[in-house]
């Protein structure tokens, strides 16, 4: 159990570190969010409540767009192709409902709502800046 969790982490890492690399492993949504115990014995993380993943997700797609948009608020295809964050670049398209070129965070945030059909907080909602949750 615990070696599967490590390899899940590991390539959860490599994905999120090394966002040029042409990593191909399944990795299970939110595996990311947990790590697994540092020691033989010690017990299993915490469970996190609905509302804490939900702002470790949000926390790490802000701070994904940040990385790609280099911190401007705004993010062009190119940005996101050149940081690595394919997923924004293959869907830019139609994240930019105004083909403006640009897109901003809460632009994402709306094209994941209408893709999921789940409402996502805004990082206003959700408190000051929400902190990745480990």
């Amino acid at each position: 159990m615990v070696r599967s969790h490590l390899v899940y982490f590991v390539a959860a890492l490599g994905m999120f570190l090394a966002p040029a690399a042409c990593i191909s492993v399944p990795v299970v949504a939110g595996e990311f969010l947990q790590l697994p115990p540092s020691l033989p014995g010690a017990p299993p993380p915490k469970p996190k409540t609905p509302a804490e993943t939900q702002a470790a997700v949000i926390a790490r797609l802000q701070q994904r767009f940040d990385m790609a948009s280099g911190g401007r608020g705004v993010l062009t295809q190119r940005e996101a192709r050149e940081s690595g964050w394919g997923w924004a670049a293959d869907h830019f398209g139609e994240i930019d409902r105004q083909n403006r070129g640009i897109v901003n965070l809460d632009d994402v945030m709306n094209y994941i709502e209408r893709t999921s059909q789940t409402r996502l907080p805004r990082p206003a909602e959700i408190g000051s800046a929400p902190q990745i949750i480990h």
